[in-house]
């Protein structure tokens, strides 16, 4: 899919179809549970959740282009933290108003309202930006139709760097979604207040720092070998957040997570919208998501094969095994970490 990405020129159209695929998709969940058909709920969300990260992946693919043409270098960084802003926003008004919706509405109803915003980012998209074409380059032609082009990290080996930081600092992320609901519940006997008010905490802090990145006329400095000591201090908070002494340290713990996650993040998007060839943006975004995608799995199968761990131990384990993955990346190849791409330096 990142290389149907890199190969369509026209990349407006790539857009829209990405948000109209979602459109389609979950207009036809709504068929199938309207009409009983007997492919199954669950079959069919399965179905829509595969549908829906292949469309993100599309739409995502096709908007870096944009981002890497159409906005200036220097730039760049506060539009993505802009960006952030946003997707906070949109992250904790969605989140409530999809449990609201939930608890009142029928499937079939609630369904409606994502085809709606699928509906509306293809009008948006067709009516406000420009037609951006990118024809095929004698370097696009030369790579080939490979499958996933993880060859492609040994020519760019910063591009490798920037996805597993990437990674790392999603994996973060995703301990926090599997674990804080037992933790919460089973550990520490608190309610579903407490829970809100942690997720809250981690908003604020992504907010926040977006916000302060959005308002910087330059670009913070240090490379990649910054953002993997702050996963590797993220790491350390995390392992002690099931030990927190009292409810309000919890809070601060996440509040510092989120913020050490969104600044990762948006430093690492920079980083990567002007490292990467721009013939290759697709490819490369597609072997990120998929690095992100691997790290995600390992992680979400950890308690079913240690399914009598403590929620305690499985904070600490994983959270090492972060920590391991940041400090190796970090040792072992410190003059990836330290020189600029090759795309960048062309």
């Amino acid at each position: 899919m990142g290389r149907l990405v890199d190969a369509t020129p026209r990349k407006k159209a790539l857009l829209c179809a990405g948000q109209l695929t979602v459109l389609l998709f979950t207009m036809t969940a709504i068929a199938v549970h309207h009409y009983a058909i007997a492919i199954g709920d669950f079959s069919m969300l399965i179905a829509l959740t595969i549908a829906l990260a292949g469309a993100s992946l599309l739409a995502g693919g096709a908007l870096d282009y944009f981002l890497r043409i159409c906005i200036p270098d220097g730039a760049r960084a506060r539009r993505i933290a802009s960006m952030n802003i946003v997707t906070q926003i949109a992250l904790i008004t969605g989140t409530g108003a999809a449990g609201f919706a939930a608890s009142i509405m029928t499937i079939e109803t609630a369904l409606i309202i994502p085809s709606l915003c699928a509906a509306t980012c293809a009008i948006l998209c067709l009516l406000c930006l420009p037609d951006l074409r990118v024809g095929k380059s004698a370097e696009h032609k030369r790579t080939g139709w490979g499958a996933i082009h993880a060859v492609l990290y040994f020519q760019f080996p910063v591009l490798f760097s920037i996805a597993c930081c990437g990674a790392l600092v999603f994996s973060i992320g995703q301990v926090t979604n599997m674990l804080l609901p037992g933790l919460i519940a089973f550990f520490l006997k608190l309610g579903s207040i407490n829970y809100s008010t942690i997720e809250a905490a981690w908003s604020i802090g992504a907010f926040s720092v977006s916000a302060c990145l959005a308002m910087m006329k330059k670009a913070l400095g240090g490379g990649i070998g910054c953002d993997l000591l702050i996963i590797s201090s993220m790491s350390v908070v995390l392992a002690l957040v099931p030990f927190a002494p009292a409810f309000s340290v919890l809070i601060a713990m996440h509040f510092a997570l989120g913020a050490g996650f969104a600044f990762v993040r948006i430093r690492t998007e920079t980083r990567f919208l002007e490292d990467c060839p721009v013939h290759l943006l697709g490819r490369f975004r597609a072997n990120s998501m998929a690095l992100t995608s691997v790290a995600g799995l390992l992680i979400y199968c950890i308690p079913l094969i240690w399914s009598d761990a403590l929620i305690s131990s499985l904070y600490l384990s994983i959270a090492a095994v972060i920590l391991v993955a940041a400090v190796i990346l970090l040792a072992v190849s410190p003059s990836v970490l330290l020189t600029k791409s090759r795309a960048s330096s062309k």
